[in-house]
């Protein structure tokens, strides 16, 4: 028997040092499997059963993921320390959680509801990035330390937290379940301008090799690997061309012309989607890499070849 979907209200959890406080907004919850294809429709249901955490999910690659996530099937829980990351869990029929991914303490709290509400995770997503650029010695010490602090301490902090609900998820399907870190080709491509970004980003490919042995090693069945953007079009990316720009990264000429000249530093002659990272993360998230572990893969149109 169809069981319909019904408009209930959703919560959405607000951490903050304060401590945690619910508000209610109008959403659509969905009761089932069934009735989740009805209104958000699922493709091969490579992900069903799964339940998934992804930081930074407020738009971009985050908020792409979630909705490729969702279509898969699994229960989705996003986070953003932007309020705003409700409506994608409005979108999805998932749960959202409001909170700074830079505070251990809120990553713990965070851990506890879904620990409270769900049980288990079956899959982490750390996707957290931010960067400024100038030349590496007009940066301030607090500036160098800020990249890490978003860029590599979010992943560790995630990773960390998530850990004993991940041992949950692996325990309850008696198989591996998946951390997914995003870093990007800063890791491996030298970008001008961008000392504690590139710095910052390989820390989290390395971290995310180092997760991969530790947890293999030590009998936990939990995966972990990484996924590398390139230039991807999205509002950070708009930012992050705006100070390029400036410091002449793109040679010379109007707003128009150097953005056609990041267009074509890609063999390919184009800008990457959000989906195009979002359907390598779900790889990863997925069955069909079981045996995929400490790897890396760029999705860039082959700018680093």
């Amino acid at each position: 028997m169809d069981i319909a979907i019904s408009s209930i209200q959703a919560t959405v959890f607000y951490i903050s040092t304060n401590g945690i406080s619910e508000t209610q907004s109008d959403a659509l919850l969905f009761l089932n499997a069934r009735s989740r294809e009805r209104a958000y429709k699922m493709t091969s249901g490579r992900l069903e059963g799964k339940v998934a955490l992804i930081s930074a999910a407020a738009q971009g690659i985050g908020a792409a993921t979630a909705e490729a996530m969702a279509r898969e099937g699994a229960t989705v829980v996003v986070t953003d320390i932007q309020g705003s990351v409700s409506e994608v869990a409005e979108k999805i029929g998932g749960r959202a959680i409001v909170l700074d991914a830079t505070e251990e303490d809120q990553w713990i709290s965070a851990a506890k509801i879904i620990d409270q509400e769900i049980g288990r995770l079956d899959i982490l997503v750390n996707n957290v990035g931010w960067a400024i650029q100038k030349p590496f010695w007009e940066y301030s010490v607090e500036e160098f330390q800020r990249h890490f602090i978003m860029n590599s301490q979010t992943a560790f902090l995630g990773a960390k937290s998530c850990l004993p609900l991940l041992e949950k998820g692996a325990e309850r399907r008696s198989d591996y379940s998946s951390i997914v870190n995003v870093a990007s080709i800063a890791a491996v491509l030298t970008f001008p301008a961008e000392l504690p970004y590139n710095a910052s980003k390989a820390a989290v490919a390395s971290m995310s090799r180092s997760m991969a042995v530790d947890l293999a090693k030590n009998g936990k069945k939990i995966r972990s690997n990484c996924v590398m953007p390139g230039a991807i079009d999205t509002a950070i990316l708009e930012n992050w061309f705006e100070q390029a720009a400036e410091h002449g990264v793109f040679g010379e000429g109007t707003r128009e012309q150097l953005w056609q000249n990041l267009v074509e530093s890609s063999p390919m002659k184009m800008l990457g989607k959000p989906s195009d990272i979002a359907s390598a993360i779900v790889y990863f998230a997925s069955d069909e890499s079981r045996y995929a572990n400490g790897t890396e893969v760029r999705i860039d149109g082959g700018w680093t070849a």
